[in-house]
């Protein structure tokens, strides 16, 4: 993964794997999975600040933004939906970056709550705000929309397979 959107026509590149909303209308998009993130922090951290009951609470917050990540999270709660904006007191480009800085108790990101239990060993981390829901994250394979050769088509099915039984 990288933050850097591949031309599928011009460079070769059979295919792409992104997170979140993909910006051409020209490909052909497989979402594979739709991931639920949550906000994470450690104990250590919010110990310093006022724990939040509200999504405006975390606005004050250090964040942890992670390369896509808009400066802004919406969380919801029934019909309740709110923005808040968020002030990055870091940006890094891979999700283990953030899992470090978090662990170091630098500041409060989104995770998937498996990836968080998964290398929170020692249980440090606290899932903030869990009454609320953040908007999915989508997982596409990204093709041109031209035909792709079998052992691609081959390849995108079984991928497709692989993340249907996640």
């Amino acid at each position: 993964f990288s933050a850097e959107w591949k031309d599928l026509h011009r460079e070769p590149f059979d295919l792409d794997i992104r997170t979140g909303p993909v910006p051409y209308p020209d490909l052909k998009v497989r979402r594979l999975l739709s991931l639920k993130p949550a906000l994470f922090c450690t104990a250590e951290f919010i110990s310093k600040y006022e724990s939040p009951e509200h999504p405006e609470d975390i606005a004050h917050l250090p964040f942890i933004a992670q390369a896509g990540d808009r400066s802004q999270i919406t969380c919801s709660k029934g019909t309740q939906i709110k923005t808040v904006a968020m002030q990055p007191k870091h940006t890094v480009q891979s999700v283990g970056l953030a899992l470090e800085l978090l662990l170091a108790d630098q500041g409060v990101t989104t995770l998937v709550p498996q990836l968080a239990r998964a290398f929170d060993k020692e249980g440090k981390l606290i899932q903030l705000l869990p009454d609320w829901d953040l908007a999915p994250i989508d997982i596409n394979l990204t093709l041109p929309d031209n035909l792709p050769p079998r052992r691609i088509r081959l390849f995108v099915d079984h991928i497709a397979a692989h993340f249907q039984r996640l």
